[in-house]
């Protein structure tokens, strides 16, 4: 009887691709980017067994990449919480613990070769203003009054900005894109806003914006949406090593008995005492007898699209 080949799901059969066509040698290196600004949920659980699987199947490593670039929520708890969830999944990641706030230089230093070329620029205009300047999808933005400020001005107001020389939301750092693109995304996006808050791991007055994808591009990529922001990125960062191909993926919501275990709801029921103290996929894991029940509940419930 002809043996029955196995049924590869679609990151699977490009992994297999890569490996042989001889693609960075046939190493396989996945990666699990959480940010550290909650407890983990039925989703990080699906994406935690496909990235260590992955890895695991082929003979790789995955590293585990805290996406640590919003001091305002996120915690050292968290941190611990969720590497003590991976562990009790039964995976292990390669080496020390990694995170984007170790890059902070390095992204420091991608902007300010933006303000350079003249790709970016220090706007002192509000909130609201910036909103308003936006446009709408059917109307194209309008300049900032500050877009034609000199690479020297810039540079010297980006540096200060760094310092914490200016109060939260008087100044922010925007990519000089677009005002008329269609997509309202590179209407000029957000690069840098000054937050004063404490990071967990350094004093930095500087926090990304994570609604877009300019300079964290080689950290992570989020959104279909953000695809020309990434891809502008990596045309015009000199940066050593980048994702050449990016796959979009849609994951599906998952039933709405499970909405509660999403991270903002798990935060809030935490603060005001609701929840118990253990907060990892609670409804899973109190009923699973063991890790292999867990991860065969985590990537049922969101199945990977072929």
């Amino acid at each position: 009887m002809e043996d029955k080949k196995e049924s590869l799901n679609f990151i699977e059969q490009i992994v297999e691709e890569d490996i042989k066509s001889g693609k960075h040698n046939g190493t396989v290196i996945t990666r699990f980017p959480p940010e550290p600004n909650g407890y983990l949920h039925i989703g990080h659980a699906k994406a935690i067994c496909v990235s260590f699987g992955i890895a695991n199947k082929y003979g790789g490593k995955t590293n585990l990449r805290f996406d640590d670039t919003n001091p305002t929520t996120e915690d050292t708890e968290y941190v611990e919480s969720i590497k003590k969830d991976i562990q009790w999944l039964g995976f292990e990641w390669a080496g020390e613990a990694l995170f984007a706030s170790d890059y902070f230089e390095k992204l420091y230093n991608f902007a300010c070769d933006l303000i350079k070329k003249g790709l970016a620029y220090v706007d002192d205009s509000t909130p609201e203003q910036i909103a308003e300047m936006k446009g709408s999808p059917s109307v194209p933005g309008t300049h900032s009054p500050f877009k034609s400020r000199s690479i020297e001005e810039n540079l010297a107001l980006f540096t200060d900005m760094r310092a914490g020389k200016y109060p939260d939301g008087s100044k922010v750092l925007r990519a000089n894109v677009d005002m008329s693109s269609p997509n309202m995304l590179m209407r000029d996006p957000i690069i840098y806003r000054i937050k004063h808050e404490d990071h967990h791991r350094t004093l930095w007055w500087l926090s990304l914006n994570d609604d877009t994808t300019t300079t964290s591009s080689s950290t992570h990529h989020h959104h279909i949406n953000n695809n020309d922001e990434f891809n502008l990125t990596t045309e015009i960062i000199d940066i050593e090593e980048t994702i050449s191909i990016v796959w979009d993926v849609y994951i599906p919501n998952i039933c709405a008995i499970l909405l509660c275990l999403s991270i903002a709801a798990l935060a809030a029921g935490l603060t005001v005492g609701m929840l118990g103290l253990d907060p990892l996929v609670l409804l899973i894991k109190q009923r699973a007898s063991d890790i292999e029940s867990e991860r065969q509940a985590a990537t049922s419930l969101l199945p990977i699209i072929q």
